[in-house]
């Protein structure tokens, strides 16, 4: 399977059902790591259904 990549100026619905639009991608400086697309803690959320934190709603419009 591919990896994620953000598509910024796309809209994006996080898990707890609020929509943002991606201005910009910051990468983490102790671990690289990207939360934005990580996926949902289930232990913490277990209620939660969806398997990223935030899913890609809308491509942008050209």
């Amino acid at each position: 399977m591919e990896p994620r990549k953000p598509v910024i100026g796309s809209k994006y619905c996080h898990f707890k059902n609020k929509m943002y639009q991606l201005l910009a991608v910051a990468t983490h400086s102790e671990n690289e790591g990207n939360m934005f697309l990580s996926e949902v803690d289930h232990v913490k959320y277990p209620e939660v259904i969806r398997k990223y934190r935030f899913e890609l709603m809308q491509e942008p419009e050209l």
